[in-house]
């Protein structure tokens, strides 16, 4: 009599999966002239990929990596999990860090990646100089709105990496965008958030530390 067959064990993300998502995040983060990085960390808490655009600043990786990590193991975006570090208790919260010092930054905008079964795989963040949530001074506000909603550029590019529907992590987008445009409304059918972006190419030094991109 044979054996039942155990259920395979869900893996990471794989490897090419992995890149061509933070290429997807790269392309869009150009189009919107933004300079961070972007990471993928796998369901196992392993950093899978990870890219450093032209210019994005010393510190972007490390808060990217943090977020994709708590967001892969935790299996949750990482601002629920700030929701949460933020309402228990003071000892917990500080053992959690203590056990996860991958997690040392707790911020918001890294999401899971699940997998088509709906199991999570990995976990994505971007972070870096210009990556953040506000809108930027000269940016097109057509660019920055998707369904006619005004949509963060850190968490457009996220969303749009992995082609789901945009869904701000942030809090109060509207407020923000009130701050840069004023009464502004841009029309559904002219939002260009979540429009193809072309190809990164003023990219010289991830290119050169990147030599897979071109293969």
């Amino acid at each position: 009599m044979s054996e039942p067959t155990r259920p395979r064990h869900p893996s990471d993300l794989g490897l090419a999966q992995a890149r061509a998502l933070v290429q997807r995040a790269v392309d869009k983060a150009e189009q919107l002239g933004l300079r961070g990085a972007v990471a993928v960390v796998g369901a196992s808490g392993t950093l899978l990929t990870a890219s450093r655009m032209d210019a994005g600043g010393p510190g972007g990786m490390t808060r990217a990596r943090s977020k994709a990590w708590i967001s892969a193991t935790q299996q949750i975006p990482s601002a629920e999990h700030l929701r949460r570090m933020t309402t228990i208790a003071p000892p917990v919260a500080t053992g959690f860090a203590a056990a996860s010092p991958e997690a040392l930054f707790p911020g918001a905008g890294g999401l899971p990646v699940a997998n088509a079964d709906g199991v999570v795989v990995a976990g994505i963040a971007a972070s870096g100089a210009t990556v953040s949530p506000f809108f930027p001074a000269d940016v097109d506000p057509r660019a920055v709105s998707a369904d006619g909603r005004p949509a963060n550029p850190e968490d457009l590019l996220i969303a749009y990496a992995l082609r789901i529907p945009y869904e701000g992590q942030h809090g109060d987008d509207g407020k923000r965008w009130e701050l840069r445009f004023g009464d502004l409304v841009v029309d559904p059918a002219d939002s260009l958030g979540m429009a193809a972006a072309p190809p990164a190419s003023r990219q010289a030094e991830l290119d050169w530390a990147t030599p897979f991109s071109k293969t």
